[in-house]
């Protein structure tokens, strides 16, 4: 399994990105698990898809490191590539990254760039690692 891990502080936009990120690909994918709501929060989901053969799942409560490293489990054997959201204040999911896998730093947001700009950026980075 190849992973993903979108990096950031609290409050930066990581799961709005991988929602964007989710919404972009489903229309050309096949839907192997239903994206279901994890937490209090209504924006954080998991979700597998399959786009272009290959079996996708999502995981965006990235706010608790014991559950970033038990999506990593639970999605080993499950797919080809996990993306999932992780505060950069936790060590354990990055020790347990391979070589291969990708770290995205989360793009903060300025005074020349709103988070929906960093957000998009950030969304078109993690498509492009998908997609090569």
């Amino acid at each position: 399994m190849f992973i993903i891990m979108l990096i950031g502080k609290d409050n930066t936009g990581k799961t709005e990105t991988l929602n964007l990120v989710y919404n972009e690909l489903l229309p050309s994918s096949v839907t192997i698990e239903y994206k279901k709501q994890l937490g209090k929060q209504e924006n954080d989901f998991e979700s597998i898809i399959e786009y272009q053969n290959k079996r996708i799942a999502f995981y965006t409560m990235g706010d608790r490191s014991r559950d970033v490293c038990s999506a990593m489990n639970k999605y080993h054997n499950k797919c080809d590539i996990l993306i999932l959201a992780c505060n950069d204040k936790f060590k354990n999911p990055l020790k347990r990254m391979k070589e291969t896998d990708k770290k995205v730093e989360k793009t903060p947001k300025d005074f020349n760039k709103q988070e929906k700009d960093a957000n998009e950026e950030d969304k078109n980075k993690i498509i492009n690692l998908i997609k090569n």
